[in-house]
C-alpha cells in the first residue's frame, strides 16, 4: 500500500468508486493498493479518534450500502495498530 497524498485522497473519496459512493457515509480514502488489485484504503471519520483501517473492494457495486456490507475487509483494529505493526517497504531487507 502507499500512503495517499493530497490529491489522491481527494480523488480516490470525490471521483472514483467506492469512494464517492461511500463518502457521505463519512468513508475517506488514505491509501491505494501497490499490488495490483486497485482496492483502496479507507478510514470512517465517524469511527473515533483512532478508527479502524479498510481495504475496499472496488468491484463490489456502486451502491453504498452494498460496499459497507460486502466490500470492506477490515486491515487493522486502529490506525495506532496499523501504525505501530506495518513494516515500511525494503525494511529488514539484507
Amino acid at each position: 500500500m502507499q500512503w495517499s497524498d493530497a490529491r489522491n485522497i481527494r480523488s480516490e473519496s470525490l471521483e472514483c468508486y467506492p469512494g464517492c459512493a461511500i463518502l457521505p457515509r463519512g468513508y475517506v480514502n488514505v491509501a491505494s493498493c501497490l499490488e495490483g488489485s486497485g482496492d483502496p484504503y479507507f478510514i470512517c471519520l465517524t469511527q473515533g479518534e483512532d478508527p479502524p483501517l479498510y481495504r475496499v473492494y472496488h468491484d463490489v457495486s456502486d451502491q453504498p450500502d452494498l460496499i459497507l456490507e460486502e466490500g470492506l475487509h477490515e486491515v487493522a483494529p486502529s490506525l495506532s495498530t496499523f501504525f505501530r505493526t506495518a513494516r515500511v517497504a525494503g525494511e529488514g531487507a539484507a
